[in-house]
């Protein structure tokens, strides 16, 4: 088991990059299988997902793509990754910078694809229809549909813009000091660490506030938002709906100033 406090002793905030980062620099496998929390994974999904294509290509990786969900709840495991970790290490894994709600797992998709690695669907059935991978139904958060849109649309042209000058591939990551603390009574056959660490600013944060503001006010329409700033375009050059310029000051005002900046 492992326990992370920041530098000031006290325990981090839960980011999901950071989180997964940590724990793959645990592995000593050459392989790694990521999921969520919320997933259930039966015996044999291993077998059924090799990690090389018909060419014998070991630089690959399989996720849950959601455009090959049977249903609403497969959607779910988009998040689910497997890969080798030197492919992973490659990109320097998951952008810790990404430290609110969205496109952390879309991002490290796109990374590894501009990598060279080649994508593949989980397969989450055998031939006889049975499944080994699916999402446990639970009720949404509090988050609504229309805030986790617009929270992935500030992310996704924020990272995108820094992509551009600052790739994650080239920054440090988090970093950790093991200290000795360990709650009492732990049985000798678990193995207990605990670390301080993980400081390191988000992307919003390296953008500054003013441009953080006006993303807020950029992506603040969902039916507009989930469409801005894909294959690595920022507001410079990401998709302008001229219906919603038109009819919302707000958004108008905020492209303008980003555009001018």
């Amino acid at each position: 088991f492992y326990k992370v406090y920041g530098n000031d002793g006290e325990p981090l905030k839960w980011q999901l990059a950071k989180a997964v980062n940590f724990g793959l620099s645990k592995v000593t496998t050459e392989v790694v299988l990521k999921v969520d929390c919320d997933t259930y994974v039966e015996r044999g999904l291993l077998e059924l997902n090799p990690l090389q294509n018909h060419a014998n290509d070991r630089k690959i990786f399989r996720y849950g793509d959601y455009r090959s969900a049977k249903d609403e709840n497969e959607i779910h495991i988009n998040g689910c990754i497997m890969a080798r970790m030197d492919t992973l290490r490659q990109v320097n894994m998951y952008d810790e910078r990404l430290q609110q709600y969205g496109w952390d797992d879309s991002n490290l998709y796109d990374r590894l694809r501009d990598s060279g690695a080649q994508d593949l669907n989980i397969t989450r059935r055998n031939a006889a229809g049975h499944t080994y991978i699916t999402h446990v139904w639970h009720p949404h958060s509090e988050m609504s549909q229309d805030a986790r849109v617009g929270a992935s649309c500030v992310n996704r042209c924020a990272v995108n813009r820094l992509e551009r000058y600052n790739p994650w591939k080239n920054q440090q990551r988090a970093e950790y000091h093991e200290i000795a603390e360990a709650p009492p009574n732990i049985p000798g056959s678990i193995s207990f660490h605990s670390y301080r660490g993980g400081n390191l600013p988000s992307v919003l944060e390296t953008l500054g506030k003013e441009t953080s503001d006006l993303l807020e006010t950029y992506c603040k329409n969902s039916q507009f938002a989930a469409a801005k700033c894909y294959a690595w375009s920022d507001w410079s050059d990401g998709w302008d709906f001229k219906e919603e310029l038109d009819t919302d000051k707000d958004v108008r005002w905020a492209t303008e100033k980003l555009k001018a900046m």
